[in-house]
């Protein structure tokens, strides 16, 4: 940052001091020898108040700059988690209008499905702008949007039709200068359970992040930034597409020109470590104006505190000299008396267990995590895609070889092998390692608990028959702002806590169980329960054995595993403050 007029006017006097000083020992030390120690003293004195003041103002900049980057880190990423929660949102309105079954059976009118879409833009409060909804080729079949004609170079759609899972897309801008679009894609399953298509959403960034873009403090700007490295959001419409520059602080943040403001932002992408993190980032922007104002505050009464107490220093070296030549003995300086018998406290040694500091439970627990969320996505995004992308060549390959032999139905038919394959390679492909990867990191934990317990459900039904009793308001934000939603990592907990239990209570021999979820003022349950047999103490042995993982992780986190049978019932209960 520059220094301000007042600092340099300051400093260069001092300066002039110091070279007055200098000057004034040349003229007096051939006359007044009495005086030279005095003229010493006093250009010391201004060398030195010169260099304090120029440290005080070089370090309280400093201090000034890292306490603004330090705030607009802290802004950006409560505006990034603002903007997270926003997409999110968007993520569960796609999943509401795909479970509308006039979206998504396949055997529904064109002219239908696009009245379905245009109410359900109208009627409901939502972010997004328009609905398309395509085949797996990439055939549009309807659209809110006419001018909408094509998705196959849709990243979301790619993604979804890859994975036959929810994605979003980052922000993308067709044109330099014009506003562009965020997209979210939903597989639809026909009644059948075939996935034939993806509904496709695409929401204005303006008008997705609005209120985060709109939030501000002291004159503080919002800005998106997409993974090109340019703004996408956030800004007149003429910056859209322009690169973002700036250049990194000591202490953080960024120092950047923003819409024509000079500011210091901090940044924090948005979803990070979601299945919306597509590299979009939210900038929060303070004007350097505020951080010069503080400055000047700061240093406003240090000029005259620093010649102040140069002047002080000169008449006190003054006077403690006069006092040394009457006494005709060398001034000492003052110390603290010192015992020479006393040694000098040595500091204790490190012990090794003082050296060694334990690994936190959850850390540990987390570190796995991410593991597993690793090994999830190169499943998902290598093996099942590649899977995908085989099936469909080998279908191709074969329906142009032996194009005749489609036809003919028969079970030991070729067309008829061919079909009973290619149903295999799509089972192995859809259930067995869609299981692996939700074995491995369930990613629908981010969608929240009630929806992953949903989808669990569904995962487990060749196992177990589990029914839900749910709050569906127990991992949410209240209208009040005085109840959070259930943290990344307890989700993780908890999922896995029924997971591991519903597989125990099946080994055990229950045919179905009762998963119940709630939230009161001072607490989270989730309970899984089932009826036992009542003589086979055995088994309930095994279960308690088995709920042994989920309560050292329960545990790790804060919460309690309570487990308990009531003649042929068998409960686990896990609680978390709430």
């Amino acid at each position: 940052m520059p220094q301000d007029g007042a600092t340099t006017r300051l400093a260069g006097g001092l300066a002039a001091l110091a070279h007055a000083a200098r000057g004034m020992l040349g003229r007096l030390a051939p006359t007044s020898p009495r005086l030279r120690p005095l003229t010493v003293l006093a250009a010391s004195v201004a060398l030195v108040a010169g260099l304090a003041y120029y440290g005080a103002d070089t370090f309280s900049r400093r201090a000034v700059d890292q306490r603004a980057a330090t705030e607009a880190g802290s802004l950006a990423a409560v505006t990034a988690h603002l903007a997270t929660g926003d997409s999110f949102n968007t993520y569960m309105e796609m999943l509401r209008y795909a479970e509308d079954p006039r979206v998504h059976q396949r055997a529904t009118p064109r002219g239908v499905r696009t009245s379905v879409m245009q109410q359900d833009l109208y009627l409901n409060t939502n972010n997004l702008a328009s609905l398309i909804v395509a085949d797996r080729s990439g055939s549009v079949l309807a659209s809110t949007d006419p001018s909408v004609t094509r998705v196959l170079d849709s990243a979301a759609f790619q993604q979804a039709r890859s994975t036959l899972t929810p994605s979003s897309s980052d922000v993308v801008l067709p044109r330099a200068g014009r506003p562009g679009y965020v997209e979210f894609a939903v597989p639809l399953k026909d009644s059948d359970g075939t996935t034939w298509g993806i509904l496709l959403g695409r929401a204005d960034p303006a008008r997705l992040w609005k209120a985060t873009l709109e939030a501000q403090v002291d004159g503080s700007r919002n800005v998106v930034i997409n993974a090109d490295g340019v703004y996408a959001a956030g800004v007149p419409d003429a910056l859209l597409g322009q690169p973002w520059r700036g250049q990194p602080l000591a202490g953080g943040g960024v120092h950047a020109v923003v819409a024509g403001v000079d500011s210091i932002c901090g940044l924090s992408p948005i979803g990070k470590g979601s299945q919306i993190d597509q590299g979009s980032t939210m900038a929060s922007c303070l004007p350097s104006s505020l951080v010069e104002a503080e400055h000047a505050q700061a240093m406003g009464k240090q000029g005259g505190v620093t010649l102040a107490a140069a002047v002080l220093a000169v008449v006190l070296g003054g006077a403690a000299l006069s006092f040394g030549g009457r006494r005709r003995r060398p001034l000492l300086l003052l110390a603290a008396p010192r015992d020479d018998a006393a040694p000098e406290p040595e500091e204790p040694a490190p012990t090794p267990a003082a050296a060694a500091a334990p690994v936190a439970a959850t850390a540990l627990i987390e570190a796995y995590e991410r593991r597993n969320e690793r090994l999830s996505e190169q499943l998902r995004d290598d093996v099942r895609a590649r899977l995908l992308l085989a099936a469909a060549q080998e279908d191709e390959a074969y329906r142009r070889i032996d194009p005749e032999s489609a036809a003919e139905g028969t079970p030991y038919s070729p067309s008829g092998l061919h079909a009973q394959a290619m149903a295999e390679l799509e089972a192995a492909r859809d259930r067995e390692l869609r299981a692996i990867e939700q074995e491995l990191y369930p990613g629908v934990v981010r969608l929240g608990l009630p929806n992953a317990l949903k989808a669990l459900r569904k995962d487990l039904e060749s196992v177990i028959d589990l029914t839900l009793e749910m709050d569906p308001l127990a991992d949410a934000v209240d209208d009040a702002g005085d109840r959070a939603a259930i943290d990344l990592g307890r989700r993780l907990v908890l999922y896995r806590f029924v997971l591991e239990g519903a597989r125990a209570l099946a080994e055990a021999g229950a045919r179905e169980a009762l998963v119940t979820l709630g939230r009161g003022e001072a607490a989270v349950t989730l309970a899984i329960g089932a009826p036992l047999d009542e003589t086979d103490d055995a088994a309930a042995a095994v279960l308690d054995a088995r709920f042994e993982t989920s309560r050292l992780a329960i545990d790790a986190y804060g919460g309690a595993l309570d487990r308990a049978r009531d003649g042929a019932q068998y409960r686990a209960v896990a609680t978390f403050p709430a």
